[in-house]
């Protein structure tokens, strides 16, 4: 009778060993299980042009004004943007020699180095209020004026007045042009 006890026993402990492992087995798949998920970010689609009249050549006299009105459009599908413009003068004179570009005048909107809309910090003309898709910015400046007091020597020069804008996204991006972040960190060369 001691046999078949013992069988007996050793059956119970065998099913339960059986069981404890289904039971461990069971907690470690719970402590161990995964999920892979896949993430589908997209962003926005930022895209600015200059607008201005024209950008052919022109023959100059000293105190001539030049219409050359600056206009930013935003012409992303959707989405604001923050903008900025950084203007460049030079003249070369004749002689391949750099000339005075403060002789290069823009007349701003309201003769105060720029309109309402726009303000002026750190080498930038900031845009300072967000420009919605398929819009355009007041103008920053009417026209160019060259300084009455051009000199003989800057006759055959060339001037140029180049234009760099900048945007980017308003979205969780700052309340204000000034608040905004990525801009790049040092001044353009256009």
């Amino acid at each position: 009778m001691r046999k078949k006890h013992t069988k007996s026993k050793l059956v119970t402990i065998a099913i339960l060993l059986i069981l404890l492992s289904i039971a461990g087995t069971g907690t470690l798949a719970y402590f161990n299980d995964s999920i892979t998920v896949h993430n589908e970010i997209t962003t926005g689609n930022i895209n600015i042009a200059i607008n201005q009249v024209s950008t052919e050549s022109l023959a100059v006299m000293p105190g001539m004004a030049v219409d050359r009105p600056i206009v930013v459009t935003n012409d992303a599908t959707s989405g604001e943007a923050w903008v900025r413009v950084q203007i460049k003068k030079q003249i070369v004179k004749a002689d391949n020699s750099i000339g005075d570009d403060a002789l290069i005048i823009m007349q701003y909107n309201n003769q105060n180095k720029c309109n309402d809309n726009w303000k002026y910090k750190d080498g930038y003309y900031y845009y300072k209020t967000p420009l919605a898709a398929n819009n355009t910015t007041a103008p920053l400046f009417d026209e160019i004026v060259f300084s009455p007091t051009m000199g003989n020597d800057y006759q055959n020069s060339t001037a140029t007045v180049t234009i760099h804008a900048q945007a980017v996204q308003t979205a969780n991006n700052g309340k204000t042009v000034w608040e905004a972040a990525g801009w790049p960190n040092t001044p353009q060369t256009p």
